[in-house]
């Protein structure tokens, strides 16, 4: 059993069992003897540094000029590092928390590496804007996030999702809305119903619309939806 040709006889290269060579191990202390990203640990042999991990997931390894440290190995989080409502990003050598969508950095950074450094807060939508749901719409601030709650006769348009509160045409969306005897006529925010010449609304109340039918009679007559 001998020296490793090309290291130096002072240098102690191990292998799987004892060493092959004895003497000091000073020159370990030399990084050129631990690849990069390594560091010597009492003078005998090498391990990553912080945030990274050997290529061949060995947490320790000796004088090996194919072991690579590469930039795989930062922490493994729990969340709790980087706080709720953040996302981790693995970074060469460490990682960054970033605050998730519809949270922003109470300290203004925009990135940060651990929750005592920053917590993520939710925005308010509605406060920062005021006239996002307007105007057929009102705005409900939502952990993370927030709504339009639409007035009546108007809705999330079902072409066209960007579109926030456009007008319900009552007629399409229920057909027969006004009975047999009616016609239905589409207007912005609510509907009409018309009965057919020689027939009146069965009823003077005008919140009548689904149940409203037309009776025979002298002349045409309409009620609102």
């Amino acid at each position: 059993m001998g020296c490793v040709k090309g290291v130096d006889p002072s240098v102690c290269v191990w292998g799987e069992g004892e060493p092959l060579c004895t003497g000091t191990t000073e020159d370990c202390n030399n990084h050129l003897l631990c690849p990069a990203n390594a560091k010597c640990v009492n003078n005998t042999h090498c391990t990553c540094l912080d945030g990274y991990q050997s290529h061949g997931n060995h947490p320790v390894f000796f004088t090996d000029t194919t072991e690579i440290c590469d930039g795989n190995g930062a922490p493994t989080l729990s969340g709790g590092d980087c706080g709720p409502h953040a996302n981790c990003t693995n970074v060469p050598g460490n990682y960054s928390c970033t605050c998730s969508d519809g949270y922003e950095s109470s300290s203004g950074k925009a990135n940060f590496t651990h929750a005592s450094e920053n917590t993520c807060q939710d925005i308010d939508e509605c406060q920062r804007n005021t006239t996002i749901c307007e105007p057929h719409g009102t705005c409900i601030n939502m952990p993370g996030s927030y709504m339009c709650k639409c007035s009546w006769g108007f809705g999330k348009s079902q072409k066209d999702p960007s579109q926030i509160c456009t007008d319900i045409n009552e007629c399409r969306k229920t057909p027969g809305i006004c009975g047999p005897k009616a016609t239905c006529i589409n207007t912005y925010g609510s509907y009409w119903c018309k009965c057919r010449a020689g027939y009146v609304p069965s009823t003077r109340n005008s919140t009548m619309c689904e149940g409203g039918s037309c009776r025979g009679a002298h002349g045409g007559d309409s009620w609102g939806g």
